[in-house]
């Protein structure tokens, strides 16, 4: 593909960048609408938006390190962090509701197929603790995993840049490195996958089918310090040269899709 119809491709899927001071905002979560989202700061709060407004609805405060991973349900914000702890604050009303004390920091955060379960992973260990988070019981009695594939399949990323697909029982059906950094994210495009380490502050397109490597989506930008996705788009949080500035990039989804599927059939 020549490199203006490339770049061209690319500018259709980036809707925005943010940049301003590292002490604006960590981690970002949409939450019930595109115009609503958490973020953290440097001072472990977590801040509720909302794109009428002009300041945050609400302030969360509570943990006492920083702040790794969100997941949203049923109304309820799950956010865990290096404190070794996941609170679970309702979005209404802004209160925290529980805490649920795990063994390390906690850089993942998944819920069972029918939501009853929350699991708290760590990326270090690996350890894994399960709660039914509505009463904050510890549950051990069920098969669970931290992350799953496209096809009922487990699959997982980490620290050593390389991409798993598991079945459940646990039988490792193939591995490749994507990264020669640790990850931070994978998520889903059609066909396609992409993917983004943490160091080397690259995003990556993939062919999942064939685990063939595309292209990257634009160059490095920096280090990659969260990735998440919903109604459609992808949200990179990142800090560039020495964390002086914070930079958050929106992406759509869609777009990627189809510079994927051009770029796939010009190769």
């Amino acid at each position: 593909m020549p490199v203006t119809n490339k770049v061209t491709l690319l500018l259709r899927a980036l809707i925005r960048t943010f940049t301003g001071p590292t002490t604006s905002t960590g981690l970002v979560k949409f939450l019930n609408s595109p115009s609503k989202y958490a973020s953290t700061s440097a001072e472990y709060d977590i801040m509720l938006w909302d794109r009428s407004q002009d300041g945050p609805s609400h302030i969360l405060k509570g943990h006492t390190d920083h702040i790794r991973t969100f997941e949203l349900r049923n109304g309820f914000l799950f956010s865990g962090a290096a404190d070794n702890t996941v609170r679970i604050w309702d979005l209404a009303s802004g209160e925290c509701v529980r805490v649920l004390n795990h063994t390390e920091y906690i850089s993942i955060l998944t819920f069972s197929p029918d939501d009853a379960l929350l699991r708290a992973g760590c990326g270090g260990s690996g350890h894994v603790s399960i709660w039914d988070w509505g009463t904050g019981t510890p549950d051990t009695s069920r098969t669970t995993q931290l992350y799953t594939s496209f096809d009922g399949r487990m699959i997982t990323s980490g620290l050593d840049g390389c991409v798993r697909v598991w079945e459940q029982d646990g039988t490792l059906l193939e591995a490749f490195t994507a990264h020669d950094a640790p990850m931070r994210g994978l998520v889903k495009v059609g066909r396609f996958v992409v993917t983004s380490g943490t160091t080397n502050g690259r995003i990556k397109l993939w062919d999942w089918d064939s685990k063939t490597y595309l292209t990257d989506l634009q160059e490095s930008v920096g280090l990659i310090a969260n990735v998440t996705t919903g109604y459609g788009r992808l949200v990179v949080s990142s800090w560039k040269g020495s964390r002086e500035l914070h930079q958050i990039q929106i992406w759509r989804l869609d777009e990627i899709e189809t510079f994927a599927s051009r770029y796939r059939s010009d190769q």
